[in-house]
């Protein structure tokens, strides 16, 4: 039934198919923006979707004429392939904001010292030289041990 109650037209698979065809567009460029790394572009089309989503909603039939009426089968076949774009943009948001999570937690994780850093006095980074010693500032030997103290 639509908003004033009366059943629904025979135009109204049309209808919504002409809605998911609209819905179908926002969401590839909606991946485009996602690809691109357009914030501004992917926020000015979230309202455009949320009045299509809400337009769809009204439009929508009872769930089981709409499964079972073959009237329906094009729109649910584009309703099934705008699910599966939807997931499709889910799926690259969800890949930025776990490469953005493992960049802040490397820049935020603290440091492990290297096995060969010297734990005593003036001694702060030890310097690797050519001859393979390891030496400190101060020009001591560092043990090749996990934290050993510099003589």
């Amino acid at each position: 039934m639509n908003p004033s109650g009366e059943s629904m037209t025979a135009q109204s698979p049309s209808l919504l198919g002409d809605l998911l065809q609209r819905l179908r567009r926002l969401l590839d460029l909606e991946f485009e923006a996602l690809r691109e790394q357009s914030l501004e572009q992917f926020e000015s089309l979230q309202p455009g979707k949320t009045e299509l989503l809400e337009q769809l909603g009204q439009l929508a039939p009872d769930p089981q004429v709409f499964q079972s009426d073959p009237a329906w089968a094009d729109a649910r076949e584009a309703l099934l392939e705008c699910r599966d774009l939807h997931r499709r943009n889910a799926v690259l948001i969800e890949r930025k904001l776990e490469a953005i999570r493992n960049a802040l937690q490397s820049l935020t994780r603290p440091a492990r010292p290297a096995p060969w850093r010297c734990t005593t006095g003036s001694a702060r980074w030890p310097v690797l030289h050519a001859a393979g010693v390891i030496r400190t500032p101060d020009g001591s030997a560092c043990s090749s041990r996990p934290r050993a103290a510099c003589p």
